[in-house]
């Protein structure tokens, strides 16, 4: 338990200090990574002395243990049961109508490609965990073939004048988040509640994950 608040400690420092962390004028301090959800690197970048007490890794370690301890006073019996897999096989983990309440913030369609993004963080701590949770660090990289995003470039080498790598793309996002709702429609109790906060811009992705919903079987309201 120690060993893995150390590595979102490491990897909290990182999200500040780096060439893709930009300079904060407001502040008067670094930025966190990915500002604009992306591997661009910053013109005014900045990089933070990890010794400093205020912006450093004891600073970064005092925001994961206070944010732990928070997620942990919900918890009544001050135990949960966690688990990291694919949402399109929850059953595999939890009985048919066993879930009151789902509360889902399903990826943002294409404007976040979080398996890319996510890599500066996973070989990081693939140093740190491996030999704990081994099952989470199988590949090299993170896993991209079960993102649920519409990621055109995936598609380049398929797409024809049929159906563009854009369709394609639009199409994987609304099956696959056709089978996570079907998931969880299958986990509900009868009258159980999925909530889902979904800020997307673009009415496509909208109709897209409504379109999605209903399929499933699901009354929105």
């Amino acid at each position: 338990a120690i060993l893995t608040l150390l590595s979102l400690c490491a990897s909290r420092s990182i999200s500040f200090s780096s060439k893709l962390s930009a300079w904060y004028d407001g502040r008067g301090c670094p930025d966190k990574i990915f500002q604009d959800n992306n591997f661009a690197l910053k013109r005014m970048f900045a990089d933070n002395n990890l010794s400093q007490p205020r912006r450093g890794y004891i600073a970064r370690s005092d925001q994961i243990i206070d944010s732990y301890e928070e997620l942990t006073s919900y918890t009544p019996t001050g135990t949960a049961d966690i688990c990291s897999q694919d949402a399109a096989t929850l059953s595999e983990s939890w009985e048919p109508e066993s879930v009151d309440v789902a509360v889902i913030d399903p990826p943002y369609y294409d404007s976040i490609m979080y398996s890319e993004l996510s890599e500066v963080f996973y070989v990081l701590q693939k140093e740190y965990l491996s030999d704990l949770y081994p099952d989470l660090f199988t590949s090299k990289l993170s896993n991209k073939s079960d993102e649920a995003v519409a990621n055109p470039y995936r598609f380049e080498e398929i797409a024809d004048n049929k159906d563009s790598k854009d369709d394609l793309a639009g199409k994987h996002y609304e099956n696959k988040m056709a089978e996570i709702f079907d998931e969880v429609h299958e986990l509900l109790t009868s009258g159980g509640v999925a909530t889902i906060m979904f800020t997307h811009r673009d009415m496509e992705a909208w109709d897209t994950l409504t379109k999605s919903l209903i399929e499933a079987g699901f009354s929105i309201t």
